[in-house]
């Protein structure tokens, strides 16, 4: 029995002497003070059949994080002042400036997936197989 309660005294014993670190900055009214702020953003685990966190099972409850945003403020402003030279900014109507006055802003340049050279061996081959039909010429149907 004793050996049992040796080995149990010993790995416990090892235990906290391995946490002693983590816990030794953290005063009890620190571990108190973060406990209720924890349960009054909803983020204490649950006990019971559902081991949830409240704001989780709750979430009208709590009031709603800020989400932080991957983009700068200054980038933000600029894809603005861009959309808004470029008509690409929604109307009140929910059209883009460029669809409702399309006289007012600069014709969007047309990007073709393929090159000029990849156009040309695609005709030049079609003439060879006969699936070009040129002009004046009727296509055999």
């Amino acid at each position: 029995m004793t050996s049992k309660f040796s080995a149990t005294a010993l790995i416990i014993g090892c235990g906290l002497l391995a946490a002693g670190p983590a816990f030794a900055g953290a005063t009890q009214e620190q571990v108190r003070a973060e406990l209720s702020q924890a349960i009054r953003a909803g983020e204490s685990i649950g006990s019971g059949e559902f081991a949830a966190r409240p704001r989780d099972l709750y979430p009208n409850r709590y009031p709603v994080k800020p989400e932080q945003s991957s983009v700068a403020r200054e980038q933000v402003k600029a894809e603005l002042v861009q959309a808004i030279r470029t008509g690409d900014s929604l109307s009140v109507t929910g059209l883009k400036g460029n669809e409702l006055y399309p006289h007012r802003y600069p014709a969007k340049p047309l990007q073709s997936g393929r090159t000029r050279d990849q156009v040309k061996g695609e005709l030049s081959q079609a003439m060879r197989t006969g699936e070009f039909v040129g002009n004046g010429e009727l296509a055999d149907d």
